[in-house]
């Protein structure tokens, strides 16, 4: 089970990665400071977050006489968002309690910072500039249309289509 989530999340990353070529490649600048670094940001500070705690967790011997309970994942995710990086005080992932819940709760912190900056600035810049240009939503998007049919009529990709 871990193992497929560890792959799950490796693929969700190559995704974002790969929206951060696609930024570059067509410099779009917005979607790259708006999106991508946001994006990267909460994902290896969540997700990234619970694949080092699995490693961390497979890396250590547990059934020795006299070791703590291993820590539950699941509930250590859960108390990062609902308890304020709050961990079971018997099953700590490493030594320092303290140190665990304070990067827990600064991780979650700033997840949480991350997700206005994704929905937010695109949607409130892009309206700005229409309405500094003057074109409403509909015009813009007719435009745009038009645009992607004479590219594509040049290199003859919607010649069934016409």
């Amino acid at each position: 089970m871990k193992l497929s989530v560890i792959i799950g999340v490796s693929q969700m990353i190559v995704g974002v990665l790969l929206k951060a070529l696609n930024c570059i490649h067509f410099s779009s600048w917005m979607d790259f400071i708006c999106e991508f670094i946001p994006q990267i940001i909460f994902m290896f500070l969540i997700f990234g977050w619970m694949i080092a705690q699995i490693f961390i967790k497979w890396s250590f011997d547990w059934a020795y006489p006299g070791a703590p309970t291993p820590p539950s994942i699941i509930t250590n995710m859960i108390n990062m968002a609902l308890a304020g990086g709050k961990i079971l005080a018997e099953s700590p992932l490493w030594g320092d309690q303290a140190a665990q819940e304070t990067l827990q709760l600064n991780m979650f912190l700033i997840a949480v910072i991350c997700i206005p900056i994704m929905l937010l600035p695109k949607p409130i810049i892009l309206i700005w500039c229409i309405k500094k240009k003057g074109i409403t939503c509909e015009e813009d998007v007719i435009q745009g249309i038009e645009m992607m049919k004479k590219d594509s009529s040049e290199k003859g990709l919607l010649d069934d289509y016409d």
